[in-house]
């Protein structure tokens, strides 16, 4: 999970639209997983109806300490990958002038990285929206790419002769490792 702290009004109503036009275009964000055959299998999902939490905390004695508070019981939840979703976002009223975007995702969806470029859509499409709220969907900028390209581009790889001179390295280097400790018990 992270938070990103926000300097200045935030139109919570137009924040939530672009949050929902995210999780339409994040393929990421419509994951879930279902057993075929006792296996499992990653579905990503049709676009459902998304709300955004708005929470004020402005109220509080310490704003930033109730919004943490929040953020850290929400992350302490156990997230079941066949229920879904695998992602959480809040926004916190610190002040009329400072806001709060939280934003969890379960490891299978989204790592440091990926994150980054979540955080990095949402503002851009909440910055569009907030120079023109009328905007078409089209006018939004460059959307993410959908999550069967980049399978694909894995796939690729893993046939391709980089990805055997890379596995045969890998198999070579990893050949040779010591066998792990154990535990001892001293008293």
């Amino acid at each position: 999970g992270e938070y990103i702290e926000i300097e200045g009004a935030i139109d919570a109503a137009l924040f939530e639209r672009a949050l929902a036009r995210l999780v339409a275009e994040a393929d990421v964000l419509r994951v879930h997983f279902v057993e075929v055959a006792g296996e499992p299998r990653q579905i990503v999902g049709a676009v459902r109806a998304f709300s955004l939490p708005v929470i004020d905390v402005s109220g509080e004695s310490d704003p930033r300490a109730a919004a943490q508070a929040w953020m850290q019981a929400d992350m302490a939840k156990a997230v079941d990958p066949v229920h879904g979703p695998l992602f959480q976002f809040a926004l916190f009223k610190i002040s009329a002038e400072r806001f709060t975007w939280y934003a969890r995702y379960h490891h299978l969806v989204a790592d440091g990285h990926g994150m980054w470029l979540l955080a990095r859509r949402a503002a851009a499409i909440y910055s569009k929206l907030a120079c023109a709220p009328d905007v078409r969907e089209g006018a939004l900028g460059a959307a993410l790419g959908p999550y069967t390209a980049l399978l694909g581009d894995d796939a690729a790889y893993r046939a391709s002769d980089l990805g055997t001179k890379d596995r045969h390295h890998w198999l070579r280097a990893s050949s040779d490792l010591p066998e792990p400790g154990s535990l001892t018990f001293s008293e």
